[in-house]
Order: C-alpha cells, then sequence, then structure tokens
C-alpha cells in the first residue's frame, strides 16, 4: 500500500499517543507510535507501520524504525523494474516537536545528526549548493497547529506594555508566524523577517512601521490565511503535550542516547541559520529612535520577536523554504505551505473511539483489530491495483468469473529471509597442544641442567650455567 499511495503524496505522519494499551507494573506509560499516511485518491487514511513500546528512548524508538526501513527496502527491491516506485523511503516525516523523534528520523533514514543536517540545508537554501543533497533521504517537519500552538504558549508568558492591546497584539504575531510557516522560498522568509521586526521593534509608527504593517497585511488577506486563533488551550492539547513531555522525560537517564541535554540546546546556537539571521538583523534590520511626536505603536513588544525569532535557526523543520526542493528529484506535486498531523490525529480517534472501545486492552487485540481493518483496505482499494508495482507480489486468478488475488510467490514475507545458524561442532581432541597442557616450561631447564638434553649439547651447556668457549 505504501508503494501506491506514494505516487501521489510520500509524506508519513509520525505520532504517539497514551490511553491505548494496558499498563504494565512497574514500567512507564506504554504509548502507540503510529507511521499514518493519507490516500488522497481512496479518501482513506492508511497506517503503514505501528509499534507499542514502554521505552521511548531514541535508541530504542530507532530499533522499531531500524525494523520499519528494512521491511521498506526489501518490498522496493520486490517491484519490477518497469514500475519501479519513485522513492524507497517515505520523502517528509511530520511529527511534533519532539527530539527524540526527529533525532529517531534522522539517524535511521539519513544516517545524520541535527546540526548535520541544518549544515546540509543551509548550502542548498543559502548557497543554492547541492552537492550533498543526495545525502538527505527523509525530511522531518513540525507539525504547524501545534507547532503554532506552542508558540501560542509561549506566548502567554510574554507581558505586553499596555494590558488593553496585549491580546490584539499576541493575535498579530500569531498571524505573522504563520505567514512565516507559509514561505516556500527564503526570499520570501528574510522579506515577512524584516517586517515583522518593524512592527514589533518600532516603539513608534514611524515610516518603517507603517510600510510594514500594510506589507503583512496585504499578505495575509493575499494568501488567505486565517487560522483559527484560540489563545487558551483545550483539554486535548493538554493531554498532547503531556505526552510529548513524556517522550522527553525518557531520554533523561538513557546512556545510550545520541544527544546529551547540554548538546540539544546548543543545537540552535550552533545552527547555520541562526549566524545568518544574526548578520541580516545586523545590517538589514534597523531600530529608529523613540519620537515623541510620533503616536506610540501597539505593537511595540520585542518579547514577541525574540519568540518568532527563536524558531529561525531549525527553519528547514517548520517551514517549506527546504522541503520544495524535492522538486529537484523529478517528482511532481503541489507546493508545500504547511503541513500537519491531522491524519495521524484522525487514526488515532478512530482507534480509540470506534474500533477500541475501552482503554487498556491487550497489545494483541490492538494488533488484531489494526490486521482486519489494514485487510479490509488492501481488498477493497490496492488489491487490484498490485499490477501497477509487480506481477510478482501476488498473482490473478480467475475463480467463477471473480478476478480475486492470492498470495502464491511469498506466501510468507520472510521465508526467504537469511537467518544465522550454528553448526556442530568439531570433536575435541583427547590431548591438548604442548602450549596448552598442565606441563611446565621449567622442564627444558631441569633436562638441560641434568644432561638428559641430547639433540643439541650446545644447548645444553647454555642452560646448565656452563660458558661455551669460542673457538
Amino acid at each position: 500500500m505504501w508503494l501506491l499511495i506514494q505516487k501521489s503524496s510520500p509524506i508519513v505522519y509520525f505520532d504517539a499517543t497514551g490511553n491505548v494499551c494496558k499498563k504494565i507494573e512497574n514500567q512507564k506509560i506504554p504509548l502507540f507510535y503510529t507511521l499514518s499516511m493519507y490516500d488522497s485518491n481512496a479518501k482513506s487514511i492508511v497506517s503503514i507501520a505501528d509499534f507499542i513500546t514502554t521505552c521511548h528512548t531514541t535508541s530504542n524508538i530507532c530499533l522499531f524504525l531500524f525494523q520499519i526501513k528494512f521491511i521498506l527496502s526489501k518490498y522496493f527491491a520486490l517491484s519490477s523494474k518497469a514500475c519501479k516506485p519513485i522513492f524507497e523511503f517515505p520523502t517528509i516525516f511530520v511529527m511534533d516537536q519532539s527530539d527524540v523523534l526527529l533525532n529517531s528520523i534522522l539517524c535511521v533514514f539519513d544516517n545524520l545528526t541535527i546540526v548535520e543536517y541544518l549544515i546540509i540545508a543551509f548550502n542548498c537554501v543559502i548557497k543554492k549548493d547541492f552537492s550533498e543533497f543526495h545525502k538527505i533521504l527523509s525530511m522531518p517537519y513540525n507539525d504547524s497547529i501545534h507547532l503554532m500552538k506552542n508558540f501560542i504558549q509561549k506566548s502567554k508568558k510574554i507581558k505586553h506594555f499596555d494590558m488593553k492591546f496585549e491580546i490584539v497584539a499576541r493575535k498579530f504575531s500569531v498571524f505573522c508566524f504563520c505567514l512565516l510557516q507559509c514561505s516556500t522560498t527564503i526570499e520570501d522568509f528574510e522579506y515577512l523577517y524584516e517586517n515583522i521586526y518593524n512592527v514589533f521593534m518600532q516603539p513608534n509608527k514611524n515610516e518603517k512601521f507603517i510600510d510594514s504593517i500594510v506589507a503583512i497585511e496585504y499578505c495575509i488577506s493575499n494568501r488567505n490565511i486565517y487560522p483559527n486563533i484560540q489563545l487558551d488551550g483545550s483539554s486535548k492539547d493538554k493531554k498532547h503535550f503531556d505526552i510529548i513531555k513524556e517522550i522527553e522525560n525518557s531520554e533523561k537517564g538513557d546512556q545510550n542516547k545520541l544527544f546529551t541535554k547540554k548538546q540539544l540546546k546548543s543545537v540552535k546556537k550552533n545552527s547555520p541559520f541562526r549566524k545568518y539571521f544574526d548578520k541580516f538583523k545586523k545590517y538589514r534590520c534597523k531600530r529608529v529612535d523613540i519620537d515623541s511626536k510620533l503616536e506610540k505603536n501597539i505593537f511595540f513588544n520585542p518579547g514577541l520577536f525574540n519568540l518568532i525569532d527563536f524558531y529561525t535557526p531549525i527553519i528547514p523543520l517548520w517551514t517549506g523554504v527546504f522541503v520544495n526542493f524535492l522538486e529537484r528529484r523529478n517528482f511532481e506535486f503541489k507546493k508545500i505551505f504547511r503541513l500537519n498531523s491531522n491524519p495521524a490525529e484522525k487514526n488515532f480517534d478512530i482507534l480509540k473511539h470506534k474500533l477500541i472501545l475501552k482503554s487498556g486492552a491487550m497489545p494483541s487485540e490492538i494488533a488484531s483489530i489494526q490486521y482486519e481493518r489494514l485487510n479490509f483496505k488492501f481488498n477493497r482499494d490496492y488489491s487490484k491495483r498490485i499490477c501497477e508495482i509487480s506481477n510478482n507480489l501476488t498473482k490473478e486468478e480467475d475463480h467463477s468469473g471473480s478476478n480475486d488475488f492470492s498470495r502464491e510467490i511469498f506466501p510468507d514475507f520472510y521465508s526467504n529471509e537469511k537467518m544465522e545458524t550454528w553448526k556442530k561442532g568439531k570433536r575435541k581432541k583427547n590431548t591438548l597442544s604442548f602450549y596448552y597442557n598442565n606441563n611446565s616450561n621449567i622442564s627444558y631447564l631441569d633436562l638441560a641442567s641434568g644432561g638428559n638434553v641430547y639433540s643439541n649439547l650446545d644447548f645444553s651447556k647454555i642452560f646448565s650455567g656452563k660458558v661455551l668457549k669460542l673457538t
């Protein structure tokens, strides 16, 4: 199903949820992880891989992802050359702001660290150097909706100089952040970044402020961006952030994690995008001094701009600036503006409220339900399309005039899997060699001194303490 769906949308939504599996005593909360896809043609959400675990560390999640990667590679290899799919692995992983999930994806599918990924993205976006672009097989992308909600939560902690205009300024900052999310080129991002600076960093309504706020309002109306801004989070959002916190807390005490907490904090500091925009602010963004003759700027709030600026070191993870370079791989797709993990969230809702009607089911129950669900979707939407990939995967047979498909060539996916075997060892010798027996090497000295060594007289004289005369 993955090979067929990727032809229209090679995007996977990676997410986790709780309150599905039964809790295990003396272990952490079990979470249900899913890699979901949305088939726009069949109007269906398909889960290509699921797993349940109570260990939410990077090293453990990488183990599951490595198994998934291996299976995807094997199916890709089984497809025929004539109908070979474009991508072996998902090109975009949409996920939450979890460093654990981010590290796992980069480690398994790209064999890169976060900083290495940002450096390659910087070379492509800023320097237009694509010499290392081939190293990135899968691009991680932060869910736009949850990222915005996280932005709103952080903006609540920033005080405004005038309480009357606090809500107005915060809502406008959310609109500005949404515009940056929709940027598809670095030129668009820089243009918006400079105008946002003038709106929140100019104390008065000077000429720069007026030009910038008009430009931003024009961008909002031109792009039809009207997000439903709710400054107060719902109970569902609170549960979602609790799950992310649970995953992040699992890294504490993990000796095998890829990055320490100190290193994760320094990622944004070492990012080349951080240095680039520091120079950009220095030369392109200038703050005009306070002028008592001009009216005060009700949006003036350096804290809100610094919050927006906080996300600039990781531009490739939450904008379309980098992911839209997929067109260089000869893949036709619509421009990506904002991606969210709604398919994964909807998949969880179906699982919790329609399939598993009780909280705390056993893993075997979840596995059987998921299998029946996927089997139904395969027979309904994809069984007749299997020839688009390869005739070797399934064989079509005629049963009383109906076209049914039966697996004959590959009845078991792991039937041709190579496995490690142990051969019966050879019979051990009854007598050990000289160097491994219990006899001491000192016996040679005793024989030499006793005159019992006749093979070499010089040898016996040397070890008996007698000095040889040189002739």
